[in-house]
């Protein structure tokens, strides 16, 4: 396991193409995720979903997902897996963050956020990890 920087305090190579990054006392958990391949989705997912419904009633999930890296798109899995976890915790309290390198993937992701259903949680793209870490920090 890779040794910690701040603000992380664990950083656990989940999957190939996969890290979780724990932050802020556990409180924030961030996923470096470096391949849309459907196993790294899943991966995520799974990653996502064991620490989702390991929370107690009302407690809040605050997550960030760096997509930084060159071949990152937004495939139909993708959209169709993460909308689809999105929904099932619509009303979980917290704040989720999407990193993501500035360009007309970006713009559209952007979108996809806006159109999703409206929830407790608070959820923006960002095109920096520091600048999401930073937010997230703030909702805490």
């Amino acid at each position: 396991m890779e040794k910690p920087t701040e603000p992380f305090e664990e950083i656990e190579e989940y999957a190939p193409h996969l890290r979780r990054m724990w932050c802020y006392g556990r409180k924030a958990v961030l996923y470096e995720i470096r391949s849309i391949s459907r196993e790294t989705v899943d991966a995520c997912l799974a990653a996502s979903r064991e620490i989702l419904y390991a929370l107690k009633p009302g407690e809040p999930y605050f997550s960030i997902y760096d997509f930084r890296f060159p071949e990152a798109t937004l495939t139909p899995y993708l959209r169709a897996q993460f909308s689809e976890l999105m929904t099932n915790f619509r009303n979980l309290p917290g704040a989720t963050a999407i990193v993501l390198e500035p360009n007309f993937i970006a713009r559209l992701s952007q979108l996809f956020i806006s159109a999703q259903l409206r929830s407790q949680r608070q959820r923006r793209i960002f095109f920096s990890q520091e600048t999401a870490l930073g937010w997230i920090k703030k909702h805490l």
